[in-house]
This record gives structure tokens, sequence and C-alpha cells, in this order.
């Protein structure tokens, strides 16, 4: 199952949601705001009737609008509890509510893929960090959107939204993955 990220068209491509390296305010501390952005793109494509693809001008203005609310650090956003709250204050000035369900299981296989698909079946984002990965990967120190899971060859890879790119991540090598903090959480944005 998957739910893709935004559509975003730039000049002569179309990315798999936005990319912090687009904009000089993102790119070294942006990572939760494409995030957010991403959300709140692919959420409000499932309240309207059809897919909307997003010009990646509309795309930046929103998310540099969106880092005034969400205030990423030097290293970003560290955690996953002040950026819903951060988020859910900026949707609510423009009459929505964010809603989320965080993840408290133990970061088994089993678990993860019955969560993400949880989230996904009720047309749900799921947000992901992990602080400090060892070995170092696509993941460390970052924020992504899952938007499903595929299984390839018996192996089972999460789909991710990063860096404007569609990315298969091995599941088992997060699961593997050494790191200081790890967070995931599923959203939701309605109309208040």
């Amino acid at each position: 199952m998957e739910i893709p990220a935004p559509v975003v068209k730039g000049a002569s491509s179309e990315f798999y949601g936005g990319d912090q390296n687009w904009s000089d305010k993102l790119r070294y501390n942006g990572c939760a705001v494409i995030l957010a952005s991403n959300i709140f793109y692919t959420q409000t494509n499932n309240l309207s009737e059809s897919r909307k693809v997003v010009d990646q001008s509309e795309f930046l203005t929103f998310a540099e609008e969106l880092k005034d609310i969400l205030r990423p650090g030097i290293f970003g956003l560290p955690f996953m509890t002040l950026f819903a709250k951060r988020f859910g204050k900026f949707l609510k000035n423009r009459g929505m509510t964010l809603r989320s369900e965080p993840f408290v299981q133990p970061w088994t296989q089993e678990n993860i893929e019955t969560f993400i698909r949880t989230i996904l079946e009720k047309k749900g984002s799921v947000a992901m960090l992990h602080w400090h990965c060892i070995p170092k990967s696509i993941l460390s120190g970052h924020w992504v959107m899952v938007t499903g899971i595929e299984e390839k060859s018996g192996e089972k890879y999460f789909i991710i939204s990063t860096w404007g790119m569609r990315i298969l991540f091995p599941m088992e090598k997060v699961l593997r993955t050494k790191t200081l903090h790890r967070a995931m959480r599923g959203f939701f944005i309605e109309r208040e």
C-alpha cells in the first residue's frame, strides 16, 4: 500500500514531494519543514476530489512561511511532539486541525508495518525521524515521510519521500541501526 507524496512540478521535472535544497533558507535545517509541507499537500489532496500537482514555487512559498512557525534550530527540529505542536498551531490559523497518533510500540518489523499500514489505510501520513544513526545513512539526523511499504525478493522496504525523490529503504536496516533517538507518528489534517 502506498499513499504517494505530493507531485511537485518544477520547470523541467516532477518530484516526489519537496526538497530542502531548493531554498537557501531551508537547506541546512529544513527537513522538518519539508516534511510538514509534504504532509499538508498529501492530506489536503486526500480532502479533495482530484489529486493536485503542486507548483514548485507554491510549495516553496508555503514551506518558507511554515518555517517561521516550526522554528527549526541550527540542527533542525529534534522532537516529534514539538513538531506536532507547532505544525498544529500553523494549521489552526488556517481553519484546520492536526490530529496525530504516535508510534509507541517496540521497533520490530511487525509493529512498524502494522502501524504504517493502519495510518495509511485511514488516509494519514507517516513521519519518521532518526537522530545520529550508526552507520550513517540517508535517514541520519533527518525527517522523512513514509508513504508505504513495498516487498521485493522477500525483503520489506519503506517507501519514503526525501530530497524530492521516492526512495526504497530497507526496513531491516532501520531495525539494525543504532540511534540516539528515533520516532514515528501518523498525522491527519481535518477541516474545522
